[in-house]
């Protein structure tokens, strides 16, 4: 080597060989804690892949997709997310389960509640890594890291060697993919869906020896590009500490009481408690000015939502709507939305405040009322 050519640190092989010594570890022990969380996940996973195994997008996609291990963990993946109903972990600002789970269904080990709290473990701990810099792009938290920890499962299931795993990771860069722009539409579950097929894929490919090209993607910062933020040898470090660690679930996630984004639960536990304290005459509220923190709106902000799934993103008719008495168990059953809704909309307007946290909100109804709700 020239005396003037330093190598650089390949951060990024660091950075695979911790996620692949990890995932290989049988070491990994969980409390009973982690296990009742864990039975929970899967009890409402499988309860939404039952829900819509009874529709129509399942007999589309099963059309489609020829039967097969990656096919079957595509549609289980998309059937856990197709309502926007399963939980959502507050560091990875996505929807772990999805893609995990389906990847173990794929093998008849759904039972394993340790190979399900490993892979969240370890996606969850990347989200700590990643956000808020991955949150605020315009790719989506839960393809990005959920890519990884599909892709850090499948190895460990396939046994694949230490080598294979991180060629594994390696060739996963080539999959990333899943962008905010598509919430509010079927292509939101597609993209997560593809991501858990594409994990299980890139497992596959290294068993098969196709490989990857960990320096070159160093040295392009391919992973910067992504998550944009620079990893340094310290989040290295910290990322083993971490792993290494027992990791408390018990306020991880959010368990969904309504099937819309997780960002909006509480702007319709606000909407219904102000519709208890000043609901008379609709017509006597001139302006509802909602403070939201900037971070829930980005890409989530739809103002006159047109069919059922982008009623999820629209915080002005979730407020509306559910202000308004309708019932909450039906919102997105349909595409339907009604007049008085419609109008309702009209008087709010949203205010992006960054001086409240990033999960409160507060709502001022002009000469009415002032409340403040937190999480």
């Amino acid at each position: 080597m020239s005396k003037n050519k330093i190598e650089k640190p390949n951060r990024l092989k660091k950075l695979l060989d911790v996620i692949s010594k990890y995932i290989l570890s049988s070491d990994i022990t969980f409390k009973q804690d982690d296990f009742t969380i864990a039975e929970k996940l899967i009890s409402n996973a499988k309860k939404e892949i039952e829900i819509f195994k009874k529709g129509s997008e399942y007999k589309k996609l099963n059309k489609i997709l020829r039967k097969s291990k990656q096919s079957s963990v595509f549609i289980n993946a998309y059937g856990i997310h197709h309502r926007d109903f399963d939980e959502m972990s507050y560091s990875i600002g996505g929807h772990p389960t999805a893609t995990i789970l389906p990847v173990l269904l794929a093998f008849n080990i759904g039972y394993k509640k340790d190979y399900l709290l490993q892979a969240l473990k370890l996606e969850i701990i990347l989200g700590k890594l990643f956000n808020p810099e991955l949150y605020n792009t315009k790719y989506h938290p839960t393809t990005i890291i959920g890519i990884l920890g599909s892709t850090a499962i499948s190895a460990r299931i396939l046994n694949l060697s230490y080598k294979q795993t991180i060629n594994a990771l390696g060739i996963t860069f080539s999959f990333f993919s899943g962008v905010k722009g598509n919430f509010g539409s079927d292509a939101k579950s597609l993209q997560v869906a593809s991501a858990t097929e594409n994990g299980l894929l890139a497992a596959l490919f290294s068993q098969a020896e196709f490989g990857s090209n960990i320096d070159l993607l160093e040295q392009t910062s391919t992973l910067e590009l992504f998550v944009s933020k620079k990893i340094t040898n310290n989040d290295i470090k910290n990322l083993k500490k971490l792993l290494d660690k027992h990791l408390s679930l018990e306020k991880e996630f959010l368990f969904k009481k309504y099937d819309v984004c997780g960002s909006f639960h509480n702007i319709m536990d606000l909407a219904l408690q102000d519709r208890e304290k000043c609901f008379k005459d609709t017509s006597n509220i001139k302006e509802i000015i909602l403070h939201i923190h900037p971070e829930r709106l980005k890409d989530k902000n739809i103002l006159y939502p047109r069919n059922a799934t982008q009623k999820k993103f629209s915080p002005r008719y979730l407020y509306a709507y559910t202000f308004l008495g309708n019932n909450i168990e039906q919102i997105t059953v349909s595409d339907f939305i009604a007049n008085d809704v419609v109008q309702f909309i009209k008087k709010i307007k949203i205010f992006p405040d960054t001086k409240i946290g990033k999960w409160d909100y507060k709502t001022i109804h002009k000469k009415t009322l002032k409340l403040v709700q937190k999480d």
